[in-house]
């Protein structure tokens, strides 16, 4: 393991109020070539900054 970093991602809404998760992401190092990477988190996608529940959310919403 490398490093931490925080990444605030947000999440549907609670009782009509914004929601934000506070996620603290591990960051490896790879052995052989000495590349950097994030690990896999399930429900966020790469680079995303909302999770895939809130778009779900947005979707049905919008029918």
């Amino acid at each position: 393991m490398h490093d931490y970093r925080v990444q605030r991602v947000k999440d549907i809404p609670i009782m009509g109020k914004r929601t934000y998760l506070v996620l603290r992401k591990r960051r490896y190092v790879c052995k052989e070539c000495g590349k950097k990477f994030f690990e896999h988190i399930n429900f966020l996608g790469k680079r995303q900054r909302m999770t895939n529940r809130l778009a779900a959310y947005i979707i049905s919403q919008l029918k």
